[in-house]
């Protein structure tokens, strides 16, 4: 049901596009962790210019993972709604 699934589907009946389906799959890993690197590298980079917004975010997911056990999931993470702006902004 993904992208890769049908990519490997097209590889399977015409064997001459192998070499394309892997370089696309390589070039779609690739872009997806550069992506989240420069996303983490930046959120860390603004929390530091922002000692308030680090405080409150560290005062929720304190208070989440508390009402979780301290078990990161992803439920406890969905209830993380200020993380989860500052991510986005």
């Amino acid at each position: 049901g993904d992208m890769l699934d049908l990519m490997l589907e097209v590889s399977a009946t015409n064997p001459t596009v192998t070499e394309e389906v892997v370089g696309s799959a390589t070039n779609f890993f690739l872009a997806g962790n550069v992506t989240t690197v420069n996303t983490l590298t930046w959120l860390i980079y603004f929390l530091a210019l922002h000692p308030e917004v680090q405080d409150r975010l560290h005062e929720e997911v304190v208070d989440v993972l508390a009402r979780h056990d301290g078990v990161v999931s992803a439920e406890a993470v969905s209830e993380c709604v200020f993380l989860d702006g500052v991510i986005r902004e």
